[in-house]
């Protein structure tokens, strides 16, 4: 995906792209579209910052914001104010959005509420897509930012091409996606995709979720930090606590990684045990989903380097994988920091009904409403049996996008097919 830099565009941060060298035009419909459908804005909501991206149908970024994720005003207000940055974004660069798509940190319902969010914790219980889709009239869907990034890197990205593929996402906590058999895994309440919430320590560091001992408090940015903080509190890891100033109980997971960059032998025993952390929820994934593809990334894959070969090592030690278990490929994220915010793009492609765009059609309900069960009805009824098939009958022209649902602004996130 071809992501050149490009000029500001508003005060909040939404930059432009251009291909070439040089100043060009301002991108028309007919060359930023197909069939003049326009583009669909994608946003990934951490728990520390957020980031949206517009997006072409030909998988181009033509523009992309980051702002920090608030405590005030509501996490709901900030994403519509930040969406609404994209669609004037967007229109600036001659791109019409159609479809909005929100990676939620959490599990999220199929009305698009989000439930326990351990990194989002003001945000449990609203329905986000509700609120931007009826602030931005447009039809909005949400899904775990962990299942967005499994589908941009399936699409577009390192895993591309491959039918059982796992997912991680490793920054403050750990999410992740899973692809079996060529399809997304989302489970029968859409709660699919948090293995950080995998217990790897029995009465082990307690966790926002509520147990102890979960993956993400031992192989994330979050545990990092805590485990830097504990060794510098012990009198060690002094060029790192340097780097925070002086105070131990300042030290995070950032301070650690560019400790490594620079050299620092504790630094890098730090990420050496992270990494074995790593393998441990790897080799437990493995033995339930046998993946031909494990993509690690997240904001923590900015030290893969001195990550993942610790990791791919441990893979091969028979008392972390067992005996007899093939060890999956394992590989840095292609996509960088954008590929959520590209998945709740792509996502947001299940909303548009196909004309010319070859864009599977998602089901509607009498209501005009996206469900799960209208989609897959819809599928076996035209005897479509891959995403990415032309909707027979549809009319030449632009696409038909299914409105939202009067009652909630938005269109429930389906179990239909992702499209490419």
């Amino acid at each position: 995906m071809n992501r050149p830099g490009g000029p500001a565009l508003g005060d909040r941060g939404v930059s432009g792209h251009r291909e070439g060298p040089g100043p060009d035009p301002p991108l028309s419909p007919a060359s930023s579209s197909v069939g003049g459908v326009g583009a669909t804005i994608g946003i990934d909501v951490g728990g520390t910052k957020m980031l949206g991206v517009v997006l072409g149908l030909d998988g181009t970024v033509t523009a992309e914001a980051r702002v920090p994720t608030p405590r005030r005003p509501t996490v709901g207000e900030a994403v519509r104010a930040l969406g609404a940055d994209l669609v004037m974004a967007a229109a600036a660069a001659g791109v019409r959005a159609v479809a909005v798509g929100i990676g939620l940190p959490g599990q999220v319902d199929i009305r698009g509420r989000l439930h326990l969010a351990a990194n989002l914790p003001q945000a449990e219980g609203s329905c986000i897509p509700g609120e931007v889709g009826a602030a931005l009239g447009l039809p909005t869907i949400a899904d775990n930012d962990g299942t967005c990034t499994a589908l941009a890197e399936w699409r577009l990205g390192a895993a591309r091409g491959r039918s059982d593929v796992v997912v991680i996402t490793v920054g403050t906590g750990i999410g992740g996606g899973v692809v079996a058999a060529g399809s997304l895994v989302r489970g029968h309440h859409r709660f699919a995709g948090e293995p950080g919430h995998m217990v790897v320590e029995p009465g082990g560091v307690p966790c926002g979720c509520g147990r102890y001992g979960c993956w993400e408090q031992y192989a994330s940015g979050g545990g990092l930090g805590r485990m830097a903080r504990r060794d510098a509190a012990e009198g060690r890891l002094a060029a790192i606590v340097t780097r925070a100033g002086g105070d131990p109980a300042a030290v995070r997971g950032e301070h650690v990684t560019a400790a490594a960059a620079a050299g620092d032998p504790e630094a890098r025993a730090l990420l050496d045990e992270v990494g074995r952390w790593l393998a441990v929820g790897i080799a437990n994934l493995g033995a339930v989903l046998d993946p031909e593809i494990v993509v690690v990334g997240g904001g923590l894959v900015e030290a893969a380097t001195y990550l993942l070969e610790p990791a791919r090592n441990a893979l091969r030690d028979p008392i972390v994988a067992g005996r007899g278990w093939p060890a999956p490929e394992v590989v840095p994220a292609a996509l960088g920091p954008s590929a959520g915010a590209v998945g709740a793009a792509l996502l947001a492609r299940e909303l548009i009904r196909p004309e010319s765009t070859g864009l599977e059609a998602a089901g509607r309900d009498g209501t005009g409403t996206t469900t799960a069960d209208a989609a897959v009805a819809d599928r076996d009824r035209s005897g479509r049996g891959s995403p990415g098939h032309r909707a027979a009958g549809t009319r030449a022209g632009s696409a038909e996008v299914v409105g939202p649902d009067p009652a909630t602004g938005t269109v429930p996130a389906g179990g239909s097919s992702p499209v490419p």
